[in-house]
């Protein structure tokens, strides 16, 4: 491919998704990142009376900025490719270690300014496509457990001193529960990753000396009903 010139500016991006939409027959998902000045406009539909997307099934495009707005630089390249690469490092990895072209837009969006360029995300998709996958905040073994350690989305999971596996002073307990303490470990995993949270305290730590508990979030009443339905 020739560099722009002034003669010959380049490569208009109408081509560009043409080509993305002709491909549709060899690869399924096809995934435009256009880290370039004034890209929103690509994909954009050629007239309000078109009935027709612009974008042919299975085309997603990221663009880093509106129309109408320049693209910043940052440590030697697009700010947009900055925070991209971020979220490709385990930035925008879920609970499993999934990353999607969506919560990769979801922690460019979330890292940019409400006065800062803003990046457009267009796709025409019925599923996601998995770009990387990372380590998993929580094992697939440990979330496959919660509908154990909680029968039902509701349940409040009963903690006691006995779960905790240190002292005061940080060394290891010789009075607790073996089996209650590998428990608890898995489900302070389970809080760390937003899955869980303490019963009337700060911490996992002070709920397990008051003996109170611990319950599901949203997020993990979520993995809780995948894990019901053997979706993990």
């Amino acid at each position: 491919m020739q560099a722009a010139t002034s003669s010959t500016p380049g490569l208009d991006l109408s081509e560009v998704i043409d080509m993305a939409n002709a491909a549709e027959s060899e690869v399924h998902n096809r995934i435009i990142l256009l880290d370039c000045c004034f890209s929103g406009g690509a994909g954009n539909m050629s007239s309000l009376n078109d009935q027709i997307a612009a974008l042919g099934k299975g085309v997603t495009i990221m663009t880093a900025c509106r129309e109408n707005e320049p693209a910043q630089e940052m440590q030697g390249h697009g700010l947009f490719t900055y925070l991209m690469l971020d979220a490709l490092n385990g930035g925008a990895a879920d609970v499993l270690g999934r990353i999607t072209a969506a919560s990769v837009y979801s922690h460019v969006d979330q890292s940019l300014g409400e006065w800062e360029q803003r990046p457009y995300y267009k796709s025409h998709v019925d599923s996601f496509l998995i770009l990387r996958e990372v380590s998993a905040k929580v094992s697939h073994d440990i979330l496959r457990r919660l509908p154990q350690y909680f029968p039902d989305a509701s349940h409040v999971y009963p903690l006691t001193p006995e779960h905790e596996h240190s002292d005061d002073s940080g060394n290891p307990r010789l009075d607790g529960d073996k089996r209650l303490q590998t428990e608890f470990k898995e489900l302070q995993d389970c809080c760390a990753a937003g899955l869980v949270e303490p019963l009337d305290s700060e911490h996992m730590y002070w709920a397990a000396m008051n003996s109170t508990g611990c319950r599901l979030t949203a997020l993990g009443v979520h993995f809780h009903r995948l894990a019901q339905n053997n979706r993990i």
